[in-house]
């Protein structure tokens, strides 16, 4: 995969990552103001539609599913992308509640446990698995089967 493929696919997750985020915070807001909790769920819905989108455009782009070393490039390159944002969501959290701030062990600890999980959930959803069934969705929709 070539930098410029990276940069555009890294873009593209960076793009979707953001929207989603915002997308399950409004969510989260209008849920907690009827005092209902998601809890971290919503951290994974995240992760799941930014690496969907991102996979969604590639099988689009390339008609077929990433080899070997593209899998790798987006994985790495996607989950790097994914835990620079949550370092920045997190530093923006706590310069708005700074009252919240518990120690840089927690803070540590939650960037490895995030890194951990962003990575995990990449590595399952651009998986030939997750390539190969939503292949056969397409061609379901196309009537190809």
């Amino acid at each position: 995969m070539t930098r410029d493929e990276m940069i555009r696919y890294g873009g593209r997750y960076l793009i979707a990552y953001i929207i989603a985020s915002i997308l399950v915070t409004i969510v989260s807001v209008i849920l907690a103001s009827m005092s209902i909790n998601i809890g971290t769920g919503g951290g994974a819905a995240i992760a799941v539609a930014a690496a969907s989108f991102t996979l969604d455009r590639f099988i689009k782009d390339k008609v077929r599913l990433p080899t070997s070393g593209e899998y790798w490039a987006l994985v790495l390159t996607t989950s790097a992308i994914g835990v620079v944002v949550e370092a920045i969501k997190l530093a923006l959290f706590l310069n708005l509640y700074p009252a919240l701030y518990t120690g840089n062990e927690i803070l540590a600890f939650s960037l490895v446990l995030a890194a951990v999980l962003i990575l995990a959930m990449n590595m399952f959803f651009y998986s030939k698995f997750m390539g190969r069934s939503y292949i056969k969705r397409q061609n379901a929709k196309r009537g190809d089967l």
